[in-house]
């Protein structure tokens, strides 16, 4: 999250494969990647039958968006509007091809970052409409994701440590482990649970979302219900497929995703299968999987839990990008369980609140 986005510079274009070049067929378009005295530049250009350039377009990119583990994309700006570039780098096949957006459509630059796409993405950005691109002429008052992500505004702890005498009688920070399990997956869930749709509330933005509030109070998360014969999908569902785990089910919802994920540390590939051996080993025990000791000492690396319980698949939505299944399956391939299709109320039956405030009734902000 510390490298969700990367202001242009010398030192960080070092971690960029440059120049980088692809060619689409389906849009008969050529994009160039290309370093320039520091700065970082794409260019999208058309070759005629005689070979001569019909048009070039070259953009300057300002920031670099992503941390690398599924690669990188970058945002250019023209007057206060920004646009994400159409040329992205993806770590899975190591090169450089279409951003997500571009693969079916020439867009050129003019595909605008919107509020609720990099309100995930950065730390504490400033946008002038949710629906237009168009942001402050500094956009980001932090670009990378950060403590107050979680934590809530630190300008508000400062008051209250300094005046502690205030009405508000608290540090105003949050520590989320001290939050019911609901309202600490709630801050996850701002950014790791898509939906199918986002409606913000009225008069909300999503800059609007504090930590240890409920997040339905600022944006309801909704998805078309699940029928038995749809495919699995983990676009950014990790709390929804989390809900639908044995894990989860078992411990009555207080499994949180803090429990196997410490928002502090980013294990490395080599580490993480080790780092979350150790978080299973907390609930379950070594003796009780199923599978012989010699096969699981076969997987890569040995003895590998979530190798098996939480394999990676492809994303359709996304090319060269691959997730975890985070519904902690016993084998590859298992049923989703009975509950995953009784999930409507009779208030809203067409539709599965996932972020509705336990407790509370399907009472939704207007969705024409």
């Amino acid at each position: 999250m510390g490298g969700s986005i990367t202001p242009v510079s010398a030192e960080s274009l070092k971690g960029l494969p440059l120049p980088g070049s692809i060619y689409s067929a389906a849009l008969d378009r050529h994009f160039d990647a290309f370093e320039k005295n520091g700065q970082l530049y794409q260019s999208e250009y058309q070759i005629g039958a005689d070979g001569k350039e019909i048009f070039r377009n070259t953009q300057p990119v300002e920031w670099i968006i992503g941390a690398g583990a599924n690669g990188f994309g970058g945002l250019s700006r023209r007057g206060n509007f920004l646009f994400e570039a159409p040329a992205s780098y993806y770590q899975k096949i190591q090169h450089w091809d279409l951003s997500p957006g571009y693969e079916s459509k020439d867009l050129g630059f003019n595909r605008p970052v919107l509020a609720g796409c990099i309100s995930c993405h950065s730390g504490r950005p400033r946008p002038l409409s949710q629906t237009t691109g168009e942001f402050a002429p500094v956009p980001f008052e932090q670009t990378a994701i950060g403590c107050e992500n979680c934590h809530g505004p630190g300008a508000a702890h400062i008051r209250a440590m300094r005046n502690p005498a205030s009405a508000h009688g608290g540090s105003e920070i949050v520590n989320p482990s001290r939050l019911s399990a609901d309202l600490e997956n709630n801050i996850c869930m701002s950014c790791h649970e898509a939906g199918d749709s986002r409606v913000l509330r009225p008069g909300k933005t999503y800059q609007d979302f504090r930590p240890g509030t409920p997040l339905d109070e600022t944006v309801s998360i909704l998805m078309v219900p699940r029928k038995r014969t749809d495919s699995d999908s983990d676009h950014v569902q990790h709390y929804y497929e989390m809900s639908m785990s044995q894990c989860f089910r078992s411990s009555a919802g207080q499994l949180r995703c803090a429990t196997c994920h410490d928002p502090h540390v980013q294990p490395t590939a080599a580490e993480a299968p080790g780092w979350f051996n150790q978080k299973c080993m907390e609930c379950h025990a070594s003796h009780t999987c199923k599978e012989s000791l010699d096969v699981r000492r076969k997987t890569a690396p040995a003895d590998n839990c979530i190798r098996c319980h939480m394999p990676q698949r492809n994303v359709p939505e996304t090319a060269h990008t691959s997730l975890t299944n985070h519904r902690i399956v016993a084998r590859e391939g298992e049923p989703w369980p009975d509950a995953a299709f009784q999930q409507t109320t009779p208030a809203l039956p067409d539709l599965v609140h996932v972020d509705r405030i336990p407790g509370n009734a399907d009472d939704l902000p207007p969705t024409t």
